[in-house]
């Protein structure tokens, strides 16, 4: 931290920094967390807590539980208070809304069936293979309104024009109750999504909920995994592709808002999945 670098000798990590020859001694903590797996380098009278949030912003909008040997970690400890040795690990856990890792049976159209496990969403039939719908969408069970959130999906099979990202909770997908001559997502109601496109333009024409137009070479194949990072405090919202950044980080995004995806045709599948990294 600060600028400093870490080398490790003899299994022990020392500080290396030109402004200060009496730097405290520093040891390597792995992090297990529902995030991945991470090395962080403390110093002995650092606070854990404080340390972590400092690594990665986005733990500082969510529950945060670390223990270690299976013991609580308070706000207050240090790594000296529990004697942690260089290699130590450590175990992060966080808290989100209620349903995060879910979509909705109630904002879901009529065309998708949302599996068992209520994180995986698959099209029915659809353009090519049907007459049941052509786009239909499926949006998250989990609302938000301020902080940093962020969601994985795993492709588990796209044909083509999938989109992918968050919209507001009442958007128009075409729900039982819908009226027919309603125009729904994403031929109508686009201004009140935000979301990246399968084959590879990050944004619709008159895609208001953009800000403006925005592009992005990269294709949604089978397998990939697309991470959505937001931040409603900062009102903006950033794409990944298997761990890389995608395109710039949009900035007119407001909440309230929720997951969102939609598919085009037959037999296409997503499924939510806890992130494997943070992207803040």
């Amino acid at each position: 931290m600060d600028g400093a670098l870490c080398e490790k000798e003899e299994g022990v990590s020392h500080i290396s920094s030109t402004a200060s020859e009496e730097a405290e001694e520093k040891i390597e903590i792995i992090i297990d967390a529902m995030t991945g797996q991470y090395s962080l380098h403390l110093g002995i009278s650092e606070k854990i807590h404080e340390a972590l949030m400092e690594s990665y912003p986005f733990l500082r909008q969510v529950p945060l539980e670390v223990t270690f040997g299976g013991d609580q970690i308070l706000e207050a400890d240090t790594v000296e208070d529990w004697g942690m040795e260089d290699g130590a690990h450590i175990s992060v856990q966080v808290s989100c809304p209620e349903g995060f890792f879910t979509f909705s049976s109630t904002r879901c159209h009529k065309a998708n069936i949302l599996l068992q496990d209520g994180a995986t969403v698959k099209k029915n039939d659809g353009h090519g293979d049907g007459d049941i719908a052509d786009y239909s969408t499926t949006l998250g069970e989990a609302v938000v309104e301020a902080g940093k959130h962020q969601w994985d999906l795993e492709i588990l099979n796209v044909r083509g024009n999938m989109r992918l990202g968050v919209a507001v909770p009442d958007l128009i997908i075409g729900c039982e109750d819908t009226p027919s001559r309603t125009w729904q997502f994403p031929h109508g109601d686009k201004d009140r999504a935000w979301f990246i496109r399968s084959v590879g333009n990050a944004s619709d024409r008159r895609n208001l909920a953009a800000g403006e137009e925005f592009s992005t070479k990269e294709t949604v194949d089978t397998g990939d995994v697309i991470g959505i990072a937001v931040d409603l405090d900062e009102g903006s919202i950033v794409f990944w592709k298997n761990g890389q950044q995608m395109c710039e980080p949009q900035r007119n995004l407001q909440g309230p808002i929720c997951l969102m995806v939609c598919m085009d045709y037959g037999q296409e599948m997503v499924r939510i999945r806890k992130p494997d990294q943070v992207y803040f």
